[in-house]
């Protein structure tokens, strides 16, 4: 039996804008442009934000979020040093960037989704196509491990 494989057409592709909210922070991302996506072939190559198992590589994602973040958004997540007491009892101090302290506001699986389907918006996949695309790797996932 063949498997069915979630395919998306080029024309179905409409990058847009989209919005998430996440701790009381409206978050606006704009539209993906050929600039940035030169930025994510140089940063991560080949490297999907999705693993074919489900998992989102978390850096990739808070990374290519925090680059479409519209300035004013990206205002509320700035870069900043904490001192912090490390494992050995030690004072040490860390710098967080921008996209490290986006992330640090992140608790649950469930707002890593919404953020995650928000950018897939601005990349060009419709919330349907989204959605779609989830329900189908579910399906997989539960195929492949029965």
């Amino acid at each position: 039996m063949k498997k069915a494989k979630a395919t998306i057409e080029l024309k179905d592709l409409c990058p847009q804008r989209a919005e998430f909210v996440i701790k009381e922070k409206k978050c606006k991302l704009r539209p993906i442009t050929l600039l940035d996506r030169q930025w994510i072939d140089e940063k991560f190559g080949n490297k999907p934000i999705v693993s074919d198992n489900g998992q989102v590589d978390l850096e990739i994602l808070f990374r290519s979020v925090y680059r479409q973040l519209e300035q004013d958004s990206r205002a509320q997540f700035p870069a900043i040093t904490t001192k912090e007491i490390n494992d050995d009892g030690e004072e040490e101090e860390t710098k967080l960037l921008g996209w490290q302290v986006l992330a640090s506001h992140v608790e649950t699986s469930e707002e890593v989704n919404t953020i995650l389907k928000a950018y897939m918006q601005t990349v060009g996949v419709s919330e349907p196509i989204y959605d779609k695309l989830t329900e189908e790797a579910v399906k997989k996932n539960k195929t492949t491990t029965k």
